[in-house]
Parts: structure tokens; C-alpha cells; sequence
């Protein structure tokens, strides 16, 4: 019997083993690889799934955005479908969509001066674009979480906008008496009337001149060695400061409320140093007349009269500047202690340059008389005189007329760029003409006010001025600025079929006042054009730079607005542009 051949008939136990382990090392790797397809179909499927509510939740938006853009005033909303269409459920709100859970978050749009989009908060809050994102998470079968996410710029431009920027031909429903709309393009509080009336008489002196230190404080000089004070709270009431000398005084100037130089007849210059008038040691300059004075410092300024005198102090003692001839000097502008404007008969006006006082070409104006100079810089000015004449200077010359209207002598000025007043000799009645920036109209004459000469002008603020003259009275002008409050409401606007109005900004000018000076608007909607008068205002809107409007607002096709503007008084917001956005 061949045993050898039997014993290869068979299998060992070890190789049965063996072959049993392969077996299952191969069938556990092909069942997780047949498990790891199902997980990764699964997980595909899933991934799809969420991209799809991901796309769902930006084309929700879309559809949002579409129908009225100040819906998407949210930071984090779920979406509905509800009646045929895509609604936003509410601030904070999220939604789980079988294992799929998701939320849409918006956030602002910034832009630079430019228009670039820049990272906010920097730059300015662009409206009419808003970020949308949307983001879609879940678990997976095996523990681990995943998520979709999707984001778009979304922008405001599928709409109108009702743009209204001139009032002026009554483009409105009504408007209060203290606005102004006579101006093309602009809103604003109307100006309130300047009126100049009589303070108490203060006896018969002539009064030559006045300087204020404020609206309740300042001196007048005149006659006689004549100085009164106000700085009480009733403006009748000028006190009576003891005389120095009896010589008349014509011209007073402070350099502050410590410090201020006071002259007249027979050389006299005085000096206030915020206690007493007096007349210093040594400032007795002779038998000359002074007409006008500048004070810089206790021991420094300059005085102009009568035989072409200019005198200065120089520390010490008043000195000689210059014997500029046989003219009279009425009227002196300095602009520093080594810059300024002299003017006075035979038509002269002259500069001084720090050494000398010079007739510059075309600074010879003719024969006529200056009584007073008013410098707005070293390049431009006015004068005024006699027989109602007034020059201004171009920068090179004095050879442009000046309008007044008036035949008669204007004594002094008081001047801004655009405003101001002047004063001179009755006509009959009171001179007191305004200035407008470019040319004198007369006001008056009251008959309020004596017929009076005018002499002296000085003003606290330009519409708080005072004018003297002879018999002792003292004029004071109070009043203008502009009116407190006052507002606007619209014409009522047809938006031409139910709408959402959207977006409301405005253009403005608002000056720093205090309290502050605001511009608000408000709006309000009807269904109807009559139902518009009983239709509730909105809560202000304040921000000129523009506000998403409240989406209650939406659906009507009538709408108005009401623009409300606050000053201080003294100044008064300008409206320019408003424009309401809707669809």
C-alpha cells in the first residue's frame, strides 16, 4: 500500500485555520468597502440635499428682496413659503428641516469716499446693498458634523426714488410762517427782522462814538469830555463816568476790556485800564485834534487827526509816525502794529507798511471826504463819506463804486461780508442803511427814532448794534437771527399702484449750535389720497445719511412727508434734497 500518496489527501488543521483567516480578512475588507460606498452615497446624498436648502435659503431672499428690499432689515431669520410666497419668520429665528438645520444672516454693506467697499464699520453704511449669507448643517451617520454654506451681495436695484429738491413754487401741502421756501433749492427757518429803536435819551451831548465789549457792556464818548457805561441790565441806564477833562472826545477803541484808548480836542488821548479813564503822564500830544484811534496794548497804538498828524505810542511815548501834509485823517484800520489803512479828506486813503505811510497808485480817490474805513482783509474793504459816497477796494485799487442811495454824509460803518450796517447825518430822519455784501439800501426813516445826525457805530454781533449822535441818542438794533422751529408737510405723492417705500435721506447743511440744530423727517401712507390726512405720522427720522423704512409702511400708494427743522436762534438749518425710495 502506497502510504505516502494517502498522507497528500488531505488538509493539516493549521492550514485549515489559516485559510479560514484569510477568508475572513478578505470578506471583512469587502464589506467595509461595500459599507464605506453605502456611508459615502449617503453622505453625497446628504451633501446635496443641503446644498439645495442652501441655494433655497438665497433664493428665498432674492424673492424677499424683490418684493420689498426694507424687509431684509433682519441680522438672522428663517424663511417660509406661505401663500405663494417667501416670507422672513422673525429676528433670532432659525429652522430644522428634518435632520438639516438652517439659519440666514445679514449684515451691512460699507463703502469709502469712493464708493469701494471697504470692511465695515469704516466707511459709510451703504443702504441699497446688504450681504446674505446662508449656512445649512447636520450630523452624519457616523458622528461627525458637516455643513453647506453659501453667500451673495444683494442689492436694492429693481426701484424709484421720489426726489424733491426746490419748495420754492409752493411744491408743498402747507408750511409754517417760520420757514423759509423763497429760496430755489433749499429749506430752511426764515430770517427774523433786525429793528433798530431808541434807548432812553442821555441828555443833549453830542455822542461821537461807541465801542462794545458786549450786547450789556461798552462805553460811549462825546461832547464834553463825555464818557458814559453800560454794564447793568437795564439798556437805558448808562452810567456817568467822572470826566477827566472837558475836551470833546471823538473816537474810542479797546483792545479788551482792560485796555482801552479814548480821543479828541486839543490832543487829549485817555486810557481805560479796566478800573478808571485817565489821562497817563506825557499823553498830552499838543493842540491838535484827534479823529480816530487803534489800541493795541496799554503802550501801544496809533491815533490819526486833524494837518495829516499820525502819532504812535512807542512803549514810552506817543511819537510822530508821519507828517503826511495839510489832509485830515478821519478814519484808521489796523491790521498789526506795522499794517494799516488811513482815510480822510481830499479823496486820500494810505497804507503803512511798518516805516511809513505811503499814497499807493489808485489810492487817490479824488477830492471827496472819507469819513470811516472798514477792512475785511488786506485785499479788500469799503470806505464811506461824505455827499453819500462809497468806494470798495478791488486789492490793487479804490476805484469801485459803492451804491448807497443816499446823498448825504455816512459817518461810520460796522461791516461782515454779507451783511452790516452804516450810519450818517438825518436825511430828514435818521441814516441808517444796511449793507447786503455788495451795496447800502436805507432803512427807514422811522418815525420811531429822532431826526437826528449819526455819528458812531459798533456792534456786539451783527444783529446787536449800537449807533450814537447828537442829543444824546443812543439806538440800539435787537432782533434777527431766525425763528426756533418750524416744519414742513409734502404734497401728497401717488406712488401709482400699492408699493413698498423703502429707503428715506436727505441732503443738509447744519451749522453747530447749542442746543443742537437738527433737521428730522417724518412720513406717512394711505391707501387712498383722502385717507392720507388722517394717517398716523412715523416716529422721526434723523440720520441725513439715509434710514431703512418700517415695512408697515408698506403696500399703500399714497404717500407724504413732514420735515421739522430746530435751530438755536442765532442760525438755522438748510434742507436741500429729499429723496424717499420705494418700489
Amino acid at each position: 500500500m502506497n502510504l505516502a500518496w494517502l498522507k497528500n489527501k488531505g488538509q493539516s488543521i493549521l492550514e485549515v485555520i489559516l485559510a479560514l483567516a484569510i477568508f475572513a480578512l478578505f470578506a471583512s475588507a469587502m464589506v467595509s468597502l461595500i459599507l464605506g460606498s453605502f456611508e459615502a452615497l449617503g453622505r453625497g446624498s446628504d451633501y446635496l440635499a443641503a446644498a439645495a436648502l442652501a441655494d433655497e435659503g438665497l433664493e428665498a431672499a432674492r424673492s424677499i428682496r424683490d418684493g420689498a428690499w426694507n424687509e431684509l432689515t433682519v441680522n438672522q431669520s428663517a424663511v417660509t413659503f406661505t401663500s405663494g410666497e417667501w416670507q422672513l419668520i422673525g429676528e433670532g429665528t432659525d429652522e430644522q428641516l428634518g435632520k438639516f438645520h438652517r439659519v440666514l444672516t445679514f449684515s451691512s454693506v460699507c463703502r469709502d469716499s469712493n464708493l469701494n467697499l471697504t470692511t465695515c464699520p469704516s466707511g459709510t453704511t451703504d443702504l441699497h446693498s446688504r450681504i446674505v449669507k446662508t449656512v445649512v448643517d447636520w450630523m452624519t451617520p457616523v458622528g461627525t458634523a458637516a455643513a453647506v454654506e453659501r453667500q451673495t451681495m444683494m442689492t436694492n436695484w429693481d426701484s424709484r426714488d421720489w426726489l424733491q429738491t426746490d419748495w420754492s413754487g409752493g411744491q408743498y401741502a402747507s408750511v409754517d410762517p417760520t420757514i423759509d421756501v423763497s429760496v430755489v433749492g433749499q429749506i430752511s427757518l426764515k430770517a427774523k427782522p433786525s429793528v433798530w429803536t431808541a434807548l432812553a435819551s442821555t441828555g443833549t451831548q453830542t455822542w461821537n462814538d461807541i465801542w462794545m465789549f458786549s450786547a450789556t457792556d461798552g462805553f460811549v464818548v462825546g461832547s464834553g469830555g463825555q464818557i458814559r457805561r453800560w454794564n447793568n441790565p437795564d439798556p437805558n441806564v448808562w452810567n456817568v463816568i467822572t470826566p477827566v477833562n472837558t475836551q470833546n472826545l471823538n473816537a474810542v477803541h479797546c483792545s479788551s476790556a482792560t485796555n482801552c484808548f479814548a480821543v479828541g480836542a486839543s490832543g487829549t488821548i485817555l486810557r481805560w485800564n479796566g478800573s478808571v479813564w485817565s489821562l497817563p503822564s506825557g499823553w498830552d500830544t499838543g493842540n491838535q485834534t484827534w479823529n480816530d484811534v487803534w489800541a493795541f496794548g496799554p503802550t501801544s497804538g496809533f491815533v490819526v487827526g486833524a494837518a495829516g498828524e499820525i502819532w504812535r505810542h512807542n512803549g514810552s511815548a506817543w511819537v510822530r509816525s508821519q507828517d503826511t501834509g495839510n489832509q485830515t485823517w478821519n478814519a484808521l484800520w489796523m491790521f498789526s502794529a506795522t499794517d494799516g489803512v488811513v482815510a480822510g479828506s481830499a479823496g486820500e486813503i494810505r497804507r503803512y507798511n511798518g516805516s511809513s505811510w505811503s499814497l499807493p497808485s489808485g489810492w487817490d480817490t479824488g477830492n471827496q471826504t472819507w469819513n470811516d474805513v472798514w477792512m475785511f482783509s488786506a485785499t479788500d474793504g469799503v470806505v464811506v463819506g461824505s455827499s453819500g459816497l462809497a468806494r470798495r477796494f478791488n486789492g490793487a485799487d479804490w476805484n469801485t463804486p459803492v451804491s448807497t442811495g443816499v446823498t448825504i454824509s455816512i459817518n461810520a460803518v460796522y461791516l461782515s461780508l454779507t451783511s452790516g450796517w452804516a450810519v450818517g447825518n438825518n436825511t430828514p430822519g435818521e441814516l441808517i442803511l444796511s449793507w447786503d455784501g455788495a451795496s447800502f439800501s436805507r432803512v427807514g426813516p422811522s418815525s420811531s427814532l429822532p431826526n437826528i445826525n449819526l455819528f458812531g457805530l459798533h456792534c456786539a454781533s451783527i444783529n446787536d448794534c449800537f449807533a450814537v449822535g447828537a442829543s444824546g441818542n443812543i439806538f440800539r438794533l435787537a432782533g434777527g437771527g431766525y425763528e426756533m422751529a418750524g416744519s414742513l408737510i409734502s404734497s401728497a405723492f401717488d406712488l401709482t399702484d400699492p408699493s413698498p417705500v423703502q429707503i428715506i435721506e436727505w441732503d443738509e447743511q447744519v451749522p453747530v449750535c447749542a442746543p443742537a440744530c437738527t433737521i428730522r423727517f417724518q412720513i406717512r401712507a394711505a391707501a387712498d389720497q383722502p385717507a392720507l390726512a388722517a394717517a398716523p405720522w412715523s416716529l422721526d427720522f434723523t440720520v441725513a445719511a439715509g434710514a431703512l423704512i418700517n415695512p408697515s409702511y408698506n403696500g399703500n400708494r399714497w404717500l407724504q412727508y413732514r420735515v421739522l427743522l430746530d435751530g438755536d436762534g442765532i442760525s438755522t438749518p438748510v434742507l436741500n434734497e429729499v429723496r424717499i425710495n420705494y418700489k
